[in-house]
């Protein structure tokens, strides 16, 4: 059975049209928010688009990671699905171009991602919260811009981001 559209795709336009300036704003926003933590070293917790991949087109992180980056933050990522010697294809060329330095920002290791300190943003399940509990302190902050609630349950203070 075929459902009829109302006013075919166009009706779709304004809202399609409406998602650039959106994520835009959604990411200024985080923005404010990482500058006013006062946090200076910032982990990234999954910078892929999403979690079992290692494609980064259209990741909103990226955007994140190169702006901090030229605001002259410290950012460290901790993504097991990122290995930038084995991206090929699109996906390759753009890890390339958007990121040239990601091999530098990547740690295999959660403990040393996370560091002794600093701003955690949570953008993925990319680890256990056992895992966590073992990296993240007291002298850590927590964001969590994917909607994990149960990292209020680890040792640094958490704050929710827009879910």
């Amino acid at each position: 059975m075929r459902w009829p559209i109302r006013g075919g795709c166009r009706g779709y336009l304004p809202l399609i049209e409406s998602l650039p300036p959106s994520n835009e704003r959604h990411l200024q926003s985080l923005l404010s928010l990482i500058a006013d933590s006062g946090c200076q070293e910032i982990v990234i917790l999954g910078l892929a688009l999403n979690a079992e991949t290692d494609d980064l087109q259209e990741s909103p992180m990226v955007e994140m990671a190169q702006a901090l980056l030229g605001r002259g933050y410290r950012v460290r990522i901790y993504d097991p699905q990122l290995n930038p010697g084995k991206a090929f294809g699109n996906n390759g060329r753009s890890n390339n171009v958007r990121m040239p330095h990601l091999a530098s920002l990547l740690h295999a290791d959660l403990a040393k991602a996370a560091g002794e300190q600093g701003l955690v943003v949570a953008a993925q399940r990319c680890a256990s919260l056992t895992d966590l509990a073992k990296a993240i302190t007291p002298r850590h902050r927590l964001l969590d811009v994917y909607g994990w609630p149960e990292l209020r349950t680890l040792s640094a203070s958490y704050e929710g981001f827009c879910w």
